[in-house]
Parts: structure tokens; C-alpha cells; sequence
């Protein structure tokens, strides 16, 4: 097993090499001190990027080019640490071994399509995918109210 570290003013990169899995698994965290008044703000940012693209504008032509890529997975998660509130984006794909070659590269170009590119015409969000991802998130806000272990954690 290799370890790498690159530091740099905007960034840390944390590269660790072994062939002991068939998978790669990334993850980029967003962190910034918590405040309260952007938690949500930053949940539901979370969310509408990870749902479509500039290119993918819809979350089924996200969901297709994520299984074109063996099954990509692309998920977000939003927590607190300490006080820190973090943003983590993160991908796990199978390494080029046990796939096409150049599947790696064309996994890395859809993680920075998500992050770099997201769905935004004239500095506003697709209405569509803003609406569903809106009402997903009030579902899980409404959701706490009746899951009485994670109102307790309030």
C-alpha cells in the first residue's frame, strides 16, 4: 500500500494506492465552520447536485450514464463535526482491471461534471429538478417529526 499527500492553499489530496479491492472509491468533502441558517441550505445543495447535470439534465439520464459506467455510484451526505458542517460527494467505480479500459478517466469526467457543471441557467437551478429535489427534501424534514430516535438526536 502507497500513501500520497498533496497540500496545497484550497486543498489536501490523500491518495492511497493498494490492489486489494476491485473498486475505487473518491470522496471530496466541502467543509466550513456550521452555522445554523445554512444547514439546510447546504443538504439541499448537496442533494440538487448529485441529481442532474448540464449535460444530464434529468435524473434518469444521470441514472443511465451511471450504469453505462459499471454501475457508478454517486451518492452526497451532509453532517457536523465539531464545528465544522461538512458536504462529502463521493463515487465508487470498478478499477480499470476488471472493465473496459478507460473507464477510470470516464468516471473521473462524470464526478467533475457533477461538481463543476451542475444544472444552472442564468444563475438559477433547472426549475424541475429544483421542485423535485424541494419536495424531497421538506419529506425528510416532515419525516423527522415521526421518527421519534431522530427527533430525539435534535
Amino acid at each position: 500500500m502507497q500513501y500520497y499527500l498533496e497540500e496545497n492553499l484550497s486543498y489536501k489530496l490523500h491518495l492511497i494506492k493498494t490492489k486489494k479491492f476491485k473498486t475505487i472509491s473518491i470522496k471530496i468533502i466541502f467543509s466550513n465552520k456550521a452555522k445554523k441558517e445554512e444547514i439546510t441550505i447546504k443538504n439541499f445543495l448537496s442533494d440538487i447536485l448529485t441529481f442532474s447535470t448540464k449535460e444530464y439534465k434529468t435524473r434518469k439520464e444521470l441514472q443511465i450514464k451511471q450504469q453505462d459506467l459499471y454501475a457508478m455510484d454517486i451518492f452526497s451526505s451532509c453532517y457536523r463535526l465539531g464545528k465544522l458542517y461538512n458536504m462529502d460527494i463521493s463515487a465508487s467505480f470498478l478499477n480499470d482491471r476488471y472493465t473496459e479500459k478507460g473507464n477510470f478517466e470516464e468516471c473521473i469526467k462524470l464526478l467533475k461534471e457533477i461538481i463543476f457543471n451542475p444544472n444552472v441557467e442564468n444563475n438559477m437551478f433547472d426549475e424541475n429538478s429544483f421542485n423535485i429535489v424541494s419536495r424531497m427534501t421538506l419529506n425528510q424534514i416532515n419525516s423527522v417529526k415521526e421518527d421519534t430516535r431522530k427527533l430525539s438526536l435534535i
